[in-house]
């Protein structure tokens, strides 16, 4: 398989802003920048950026996946699937598609052999992956080597079911706490568990990042940020908005980076936080483009910035097509923006959506040690890997 390795980057690595959300978040003002040279990082107000850490082109086992969405009782719509991006513990990239777990530029680890479809992993930096599947019933964890020989298989690992693995450099825990079950630590090596963790009954999502676990927690109608175990002279959990948002994983501080649909977060632990609104991704050869914003959506590609008034809220870019830039939505309308950020309505069939279309999982992102979040997407031609950075 022939796999394209970005690492900090060899491709064009573009920028992305953030625009401010009003107090107390704090509003970052773009400016007009230079396209980026190869290998080069470009930093509006030297807060956030967009850097392309790997493609990978299909080949072989990792190959194109989509599938059909059914809503309600209308057609069932052609949905391309990206894949489930993790960081081993050495801090690099993996994906996970379909039958097939991919360091980019290194490791291709076919899962066959384990008799199971793949819901989630943790990687090594050994080249090995331990993974998450369902048999029937019943929930399997298993050590699979970069060989795809079955290192160790386990299929009791706790009473109930296990939804989730969770990883934080070389420490590892099996979690079933989103359906009320406990969380417990597993051994990489041997696959055995240890005693439970005590989350007092909690019932939803946690994280592990910062050499500990988080949850968030309602206390009187308000949502809080929560360590386990909690660390001496850190300061009281801060109240989270929006309240319908994700948390994807702690920050340094002990704050939070959150997702909610498009918007991104960085709650501090002290108060403040910094918002950025994603607007889509669209790839023109070995170069990817980003759009960012709210009422006025700002284009970043290596032609220049575009600047674009009158899209829809829910319009999101996909692609290039010809001359101009295409973007999706609400529903099945399209768009057109031309150089000038002008936009025009834009026939295009479900069919031709999907050909054209490249996406981002932000809700599927892991955060860094660092801060930063690195996500997967994926368009006809491959997946790929992004990091966005404060």
């Amino acid at each position: 398989m022939n796999l394209t390795a970005h690492h900090r980057p060899l491709s064009l690595i573009l920028l992305a802003v953030a625009c401010g959300a009003g107090p107390p978040s704090t509003s970052i003002q773009p400016a007009a920048q230079p396209a980026a040279q190869e290998g080069a990082t470009v930093t509006v107000a030297e807060d956030l950026h967009v850097t392309t850490l790997a493609t990978v082109p299909f080949a072989g086992a990792f190959e194109d996946r989509v599938s059909t969405l059914g809503l309600g009782m209308g057609p069932r719509e052609p949905v391309r699937l990206p894949p489930v991006v993790r960081l081993d513990d050495a801090g690099q990239p993996w994906l996970l598609h379909g039958a097939v777990a991919v360091r980019p530029g290194g490791a291709v680890v076919a899962l066959q052999g384990l008799g199971t479809s793949a819901t989630t992993f943790a990687p090594r930096r050994s080249g090995d992956v331990i993974v998450l599947g369902r048999s029937g019933a019943t929930d399997v964890v298993a050590r699979v080597r970069a060989s795809g020989e079955v290192a160790w298989r386990n299929d009791a690992v706790m009473s109930g079911r296990v939804t989730d693995l969770l990883q934080d450099g070389s420490r590892l825990w099996a979690s079933g706490a989103d359906k009320g079950g406990p969380i417990v630590p597993l051994d990489p090596e041997t696959g055995t568990t240890g005693g439970p963790v005590d989350l007092g009954g909690y019932r939803g999502r946690v994280v592990a990042g910062q050499g500990a676990l988080w949850r968030i927690v309602a206390e009187s109608g308000t949502r809080r940020w929560v360590r386990q175990p909690a660390a001496s002279g850190s300061p009281a959990p801060a109240a989270l908005q929006p309240t319908s948002a994700r948390a994807l994983g702690p920050l340094p501080d002990g704050g939070v980076l959150l997702v909610d649909r498009t918007t991104l977060t960085w709650a501090r632990a002290g108060g403040g936080q910094s918002t950025f609104h994603w607007r889509g991704v669209a790839r023109t050869g070995d170069a990817i483009a980003y759009a960012e914003g709210q009422d006025l959506v700002r284009l970043h590609a290596h032609d220049g910035p575009v600047e674009i008034s009158g899209l829809p809220p829910e319009a999101r870019l996909i692609a290039r097509k010809d001359d101009a830039w295409v973007f999706v939505g609400p529903g099945e309308d399209a768009h057109a923006v031309d150089a000038a950020g002008t936009v025009s309505p834009l026939t295009l069939s479900a069919q031709d959506r999907v050909a054209m279309e490249a996406k981002v999982d932000l809700s599927g992102g892991v955060v860094t040690p660092e801060g930063d979040l690195v996500v997967a997407g994926v368009d006809r031609s491959g997946a790929f890997v992004l990091q966005l950075g404060r």
